[in-house]
């Protein structure tokens, strides 16, 4: 098997529809739990730069990551839980391929620490 050497942007337009996803997954749980959502909203992010863009998105990759780790725990279907947890398994490979584009390790911990510490 060859390795693929996909372009960078190539990547991020992915990790974009799947954002685009996600947050619809999110809105229709919210709204199975009875609880109101955010709406889009309009946002300056401060990045001018290639470089900043991909350092400031494994910013939001990380929130990513936490919300669906935290939002788990809130869903009473099974159906949600296991798209809710392959969603969250997306998000970390998301994570992990922008901490190897910044030069950080892609897999830094054996597990990540609770929530609630």
């Amino acid at each position: 098997m060859d390795v693929c050497w996909c372009s960078t942007r190539t990547l991020f337009e992915e990790i974009l529809t799947h954002e685009v996803a996600h947050a619809a997954l999110i809105t229709e749980a919210l709204k199975e739990l009875g609880e109101d959502y955010v709406r889009p909203g309009t946002y300056s992010f401060p990045v001018k730069t290639v470089d900043q863009f991909v350092r400031f998105s494994g910013v939001l990759e990380q929130i990513g990551g936490s919300a669906y780790s935290g939002l788990l725990g809130l869903f009473s279907s099974s159906e949600f839980i296991e798209h809710g947890a392959t969603v969250l398994a997306v998000e970390a490979r998301q994570s992990a391929y922008v901490r190897h584009l910044t030069h950080f390790s892609p897999f830094p911990a054996v597990s990540n620490p609770h929530p609630d510490q």
